[in-house]
């Protein structure tokens, strides 16, 4: 089946599996597939696109059990009864540290990050009182595509930086009309 990969996950912890009402819910992770991955099969090089997946969540204390609850999958097939299928062949937890100088979120700029942060934790704060409005989730929704207009992808960056060497490459030097000087 393809696209079976999950996306959207509510994680719940516990240190006690014996005890049911020990699982505590901890969120949700909403998986990144970015990264390809080559695989050799039968001499033969296969490359798959977006098929390497990352999320974050942060955890209220330690815990020695995790369990996922699979909400969508890559083709966007919503649970409907029992949880999808789906499988991993390698799952690892790192610990995270936030560092500010090799952080993207740090290019944008300030009053924009400010202002998309105030409108998440309206929105937020709207959600648990049961109390959200269209004005909320308007407010939330500019905000949102303001900071995304504002975030640096290096990929757009990278893709100029190689067009602009394509440039300098085939740039025709000399001192008639129509040519770069070499000073250039």
């Amino acid at each position: 089946m393809a696209a079976q990969y999950p996306v959207k996950l509510e994680v719940y912890a516990c240190n006690d599996t014996t005890d049911n009402a020990a699982w505590v819910r901890q969120g949700y992770i909403t998986t990144n597939y970015v990264d390809s991955l080559v695989y050799n099969a039968g001499g033969t090089d296969r490359t798959y696109q977006n098929i390497v997946g990352y999320g974050s969540i942060a955890f209220d204390k330690p815990y020695r059990y995790v369990r996922f609850d699979v909400l969508t999958t890559g083709n966007n097939a919503a649970k409907v009864s029992g949880a999808p299928f789906f499988c991993m062949s390698m799952f690892q937890i790192y610990e995270a540290t936030y560092v500010p100088e090799e952080s993207l979120i740090e290019e944008v700029d300030a009053d924009v990050r400010a202002r998309f942060e105030a409108a998440l934790n309206a929105a937020n704060t709207a959600l648990a009182a049961n109390a959200a409005t269209r004005k909320i989730i308007d407010e939330l929704n500019a905000a949102y595509e303001l900071f995304v207009e504002n975030y640096p992808h290096p990929a757009e960056a990278l893709a100029a930086l190689n067009e602009a060497k394509a440039q300098l490459e085939n740039a025709a030097v000399g001192e008639a009309p129509g040519y770069f000087p070499q000073s250039a």
